[in-house]
């Protein structure tokens, strides 16, 4: 034995005599410091997509992380770049009330309002259309004055309907945070939208816009239908040359079973987190002149990514490139939920068709046309104030279903009393009360576009891990991988999550030379 080195922390017999609890935390630190002075690259596995935070926290603590100014490159279906409604900005630096307050919707940009996250990469699916197309899109973070709730800078209408926009005077203790939104759209990319009929026609809607009006025309209402515009790169082959010769935005410190919705855990969390589906006009970064100085802008400020625009050197070339340029020595997280290859949207056959109309209703709202800081800061107040008011509307529901709620809007009263008779009466005792909860989530999907819903081909799958293999073969080693499965809450179809899974241990494997899969 006078050859053996036992690990730092690891005593087998002082193990025997500590609880099971204890024992795996103490293992858990003896791996974290093997990892920490081994160039394997650890990859973490979880089924909740925002299960992946304490990894991340336990990565900095052990500095195999820095504790500010890490980018992020995330594969996902979804954004996941909410932020809970009413959680106060100290909790972050309160884990144990900070993982209970965090769902698979908002656990980035707490990260970010932390100080850690500064850049986000968003890489995602054809048929994700929640955010359109950007690079280099600047934002401020922070603590709001009066409330002392996180907040954003950014106007866009992903923020917007769920009240978390705020203007930069209005924050304290902020932070600059820069997100890119890339589309990976294969060669030869398939239409065939397996097991959803409504695609074809909700893509279509998405690759038009001769029928949309701009955000500068009328008030419109947003619903379920409402026309919007989608830019996409038409291939990661096909690079957008306008990303060649631009600059960072932003500046980093020195110090620096059932479904969720993308939702919400538990009943009080449904309003401070609701589901989110959101079509985004790509819009503001504040001060466009100190973000880009060459590249073509918007006329709200941001550089959007062109259709069809492309360089002839395919994987090295384009956004990829800059993504490797902006990472390259830098350590990063390499995140990626398996409903980035196949996703399904929960809520689609929630409620009745009955219900499903008279909850569109309920939840719809009007974007601001004048965007004039008092016109989006009063469209906050009307909108959480709504959220507030419906999540109260259920949880009464929920305890009286026969009861009818009162509302202030009279529209949104009358909409309401259609509701309650709509709600299904247990013909006894022994049957199930109506599961007003996934209701209530499923009307907080109904204020945008639909939630992605694609359930892909074999081929379809196998054609976007090729191009999944190709970023991760083209960008340095990350720091660590974070993976989300997401099949429980069924935004990942639980026949095709395994399969997807073992796919990206494989490209793991042949890719970096020592993985610890955990």
């Amino acid at each position: 034995m006078s050859g053996d080195v036992q690990p730092k922390g690891f005593d087998v017999e002082e193990l025997l005599n500590v609880s099971p609890a204890e024992r795996a935390k103490r293992f858990e630190k003896v791996i974290e410091e093997h990892l920490r002075r081994s160039d394997a690259v650890p990859v973490h596995i979880e089924e909740d997509h925002n299960d992946v935070v304490p990894h991340i926290h336990r990565a900095i603590g052990s500095r195999r992380l820095p504790f500010s100014g890490i980018p992020m490159v995330h594969f996902d279906a979804h954004p996941d770049l909410l932020i809970p409604l009413d959680m106060h900005a100290d909790s972050v630096f309160d884990k144990d009330l900070l993982y209970s307050e965090l769902s698979i919707e908002n656990w980035i940009l707490p990260l970010a309002y932390a100080g850690h996250i500064s850049e986000i990469f968003w890489l995602k699916p054809p048929w994700s259309d929640q955010i359109s197309d950007v690079y280099d899109l600047c934002f401020t973070i922070g603590k709001h004055k009066e409330s002392g709730k996180i907040r954003l800078s950014l106007d866009l209408p992903y923020f917007l309907s769920d009240a978390l926009y705020a203007p930069e005077s209005h924050l304290t203790d902020t932070k600059q945070v820069t997100l890119h939104v890339i589309t990976v759209t294969p060669d030869n990319w398939g239409t065939e939208m397996s097991d959803s009929k409504d695609q074809s026609a909700h893509l279509s809607s998405a690759q038009s816009d001769s029928d949309c009006s701009t955000e500068d025309d009328t008030e419109r209402s947003v619903t379920p239908d409402t026309c919007h515009t989608v830019e996409s790169v038409q291939s990661l082959e096909k690079s957008p040359a306008s990303l060649e010769n631009s600059e960072q935005c932003g500046t980093e410190t020195a110090s620096d079973a059932e479904p969720q919705r993308k939702c919400s855990k538990s009943q009080t969390d449904m309003v401070l987190n609701p589901p989110k589906a959101k079509v985004l006009k790509t819009e503001t970064c504040e001060d466009p002149s100190s973000c880009h100085e060459a590249d073509p802008v918007d006329s709200s400020g941001s550089r959007k990514l062109k259709v069809g625009e492309a360089s002839a050197d395919s994987v090295k070339g384009g956004w990829l490139s800059k993504i490797k340029q902006k990472i390259d020595g830098r350590p990063f997280i390499l995140d990626i939920d398996m409903d980035f290859f196949s996703t399904k949207d929960p809520f689609q056959s929630e409620g009745t068709p009955e219900q499903r109309t008279l909850l569109q209703q309920l939840f719809e709202f009007k974007l601001p046309t004048e965007k004039t800081e008092k016109k989006k800061l009063e469209f906050c107040e009307e909108r959480e104030a709504q959220l507030v008011e419906l999540f109260e509307v259920f949880m009464e529901l929920s305890e009286r279903p026969d009861t009818v709620p009162k509302v202030q809007n009279p529209e949104r009263q009358k909409v309401l009393e259609q509701f309650v008779q709509h709600i299904p009466k247990p013909e006894s005792e022994e049957d199930d009360p109506p599961d007003l909860e996934m209701l209530y989530r499923a009307g907080c999907t109904f204020d945008g576009s639909p939630l992605p819903h694609h359930v892909s081909s074999q081929q379809q799958i196998d054609q976007l891990l090729e191009e999944t293999a190709k970023v991760v073969k083209s960008l340095p080693h990350p720091t660590i991988v974070t993976m989300s499965r997401s099949s429980h809450d069924d935004y990942c179809p639980k026949d095709q999550v395994e399969m997807i899974q073992e796919s990206l241990i494989e490209i793991f494997y042949e890719t970096y030379p020592a993985l610890q899969v955990l």
